[in-house]
């Protein structure tokens, strides 16, 4: 799905799961912002979401609930020799 002013502070996701009854919320279990993936100045790696190689701290952000998680399932997905 497409969400607009993403870059002004997440205003169109926040205000789409806002809208949604709590029933549809309790289903959602990640989301993830793909906006960058187009990027001609890309590379190959699966951001430490999880703070697991980067502990946070001054200058490091925690990433949400979940991201620890997320970066596993890429990191298994993306494995050499899978």
């Amino acid at each position: 799905m497409w969400f607009s002013a993403e870059e002004l502070g997440l205003l169109g996701s926040t205000a789409y799961v806002a809208g949604l009854p709590q029933s549809e919320r309790d289903k959602i279990e990640a989301m993830l912002n793909f906006d960058m993936i187009g990027s001609p100045n890309y590379l190959r790696f699966v951001d430490d979401g999880g703070n697991s190689a980067f502990p946070s701290g001054p200058g490091a952000a925690t990433g949400p609930a979940g991201s620890g998680e997320l970066e596993r399932i890429f990191h298994d997905y993306f494995r050499p020799g899978r």
